[in-house]
């Protein structure tokens, strides 16, 4: 992506975050004709090295409230272990995932995945009840 140029980037970061099933049917996704901001470029790469080279997994261990973590067993770019260890870390961790829709799953399979969401809203008295105020 850095030595291709942005135009690359536009045509086929796609291919880095949807399945292919789903590109088939919204093909407009490799068709953009478009310039992109350069500076959209250089920010996106910066963010891959700071992901790449960021080690938080410590910090994780000291969130106390109930998370979720999600993820998809097709992604390419985080894979599913990486959610395990997160998930593992966590004292309350809620732990979904999915069987497909790649990096973009929120988008990929947006029924289920808000399904799923709510699910773990609606539930979250049961999970974590609310303690009295002391004054």
């Amino acid at each position: 992506m850095k030595t291709s140029g942005g135009q690359a980037f536009l045509r086929y970061n796609p291919m880095y975050l949807y399945p292919c099933w789903w590109i088939q049917s919204h093909p407009q996704l490799l068709n953009r004709s478009e310039s992109p901001d350069p500076s959209h470029v250089k920010l996106y790469l910066e963010r891959m090295d700071i992901i790449v080279e960021a080690d938080n997994l410590e910090n994780v261990a000291s969130i106390r409230c109930p998370a979720l973590v999600l993820s998809a067993q097709d992604d390419l770019l985080i894979p599913t272990t990486m959610g395990d260890e997160v998930a593992h870390s966590l004292q309350h961790s809620h732990r979904h995932v999915f069987s497909k829709g790649e990096h973009y799953y929120p988008v990929v399979m947006a029924e289920t995945f808000n399904q799923v969401v709510m699910d773990f809203l609606n539930n979250l008295n049961n999970l974590c009840p609310m303690q009295p105020l002391n004054h």
